[in-house]
């Protein structure tokens, strides 16, 4: 990463980079894996996969593959029966494999898509994040 007046070295200030030639802030951005899932021939969603929900999968998981998460969003988006997910929803949660699992299901009106959100893996039954967020608790049939 280089900055606008061509330096290649960044000092770390209060979780942004700073450019150590002209002070310049540069913000650190992060991408998603997104991975569409067809329901049938012709309906679809697409599974986001947040970078911290990585992070927390590698942690507890190190075995599981992209394949089972996919797997899973199916199970989530079952889950739903078919209703159409809305743009402003709450984080839900259930229990995975002893694990608490988070996401949240809804549209995505930028890019006119339903999406499940897949953001994070914790032992405990709390978000663990600067929000207060309601999570709302439900049993997924995982297969």
């Amino acid at each position: 990463m280089k900055c606008k007046c061509g330096n290649e070295k960044f000092m770390l200030e209060w979780g942004k980079l700073k450019c150590a030639e002209c002070g310049t802030r540069q913000y650190i951005r992060y991408s998603a894996e997104e991975h569409k899932i067809m329901k049938n021939e012709k309906h679809y969603f697409w599974a986001v996969l947040t970078p911290k929900f990585i992070e927390a999968r590698d942690k507890h998981f190190p075995e599981i593959e992209d394949d089972v998460i996919i797997n899973m969003c199916k199970d989530i988006e079952k889950y739903y029966k078919g209703k159409w997910p809305k743009v402003h929803c709450k984080t839900t949660a259930s229990k995975w494999r002893g694990k608490h699992i988070y996401w949240r299901y809804k549209f995505n009106p930028h890019k006119k898509r339903a999406e499940v959100v897949m953001s994070n893996i914790t032992n405990s039954d709390r978000i663990q994040d600067r929000r207060k967020e309601e999570v709302k608790f439900v049993t997924v049939d995982f297969k």
